[in-house]
């Protein structure tokens, strides 16, 4: 070999080399994919979060006597297992006023909801007492039956007060998901005022 004569690299040298830089390439790509995640579909919440942890076993403590007579509904409610956990039911007490259920998700957050918003037949994003949240119908219910109102009230935690018309005669005058909101609402001012 002379000085200044340039080295010569056989095939399987190069052949090599470029399987080293291709895993090197391949390694770093997949480091930076791996730790952006997937794309967040759902509104972030940017109020404090509430803790609703104690609402999973006593739904009915959602709302008091006195705020559930205000709206037309059977006092005390009656607790039965919903499609995630326990809801408090409350029958109407006047013509017009739906059936509503409410009770807290705690094993999902609205994320969860956006990810599976094909499932739905009805999918509104909406915010209750300026809390991220979304109207759901789902598929089959028909289409002024019934609605539930999902609230994130934390990352991992939903509020679902769900409205449902059907059998109503003469039906509510509003649709189910302003009657779902109107609940909502009534909860979210008792959760937010801390009172039992």
């Amino acid at each position: 070999m002379n000085p200044g004569q340039p080295i010569r690299v056989g095939y399987g040298v190069r052949a090599f080399v470029a399987v080293l830089l291709a895993g090197t390439v391949a390694s770093l790509m997949g480091c930076s994919t791996a730790s952006a995640g997937p794309t967040r579909l759902a509104p972030a919440i940017t109020l404090d979060q509430l803790d609703v942890t104690a609402f999973g076993p006593k739904p009915c403590d959602l709302l008091r006597a006195d705020r559930a007579s205000r709206r037309h509904l059977a006092t005390p409610g009656t607790q039965v297992a919903g499609p995630n956990g326990l809801v408090c039911r409350w029958n109407p007490t006047a013509a017009r006023v739906p059936v509503f259920t409410a009770g807290v998700d705690l094993g999902q957050g609205l994320e969860e909801i956006y990810r599976h918003r094909g499932e739905f037949s009805r999918f509104e994003p909406t915010d209750i007492a300026n809390y991220p949240a979304v109207h759901t119908e789902v598929q089959g219910a028909g289409a002024n039956g019934r609605c539930a109102t999902r609230v994130a009230v934390a990352d991992n935690a939903l509020l679902v007060v769900t409205a449902d018309n059907n059998g109503l005669s003469p039906p509510s005058v509003l649709d189910p998901c302003s009657d779902a909101d109107t609940l909502a609402t009534e909860i979210m001012g008792q959760l937010l005022a801390g009172s039992p």
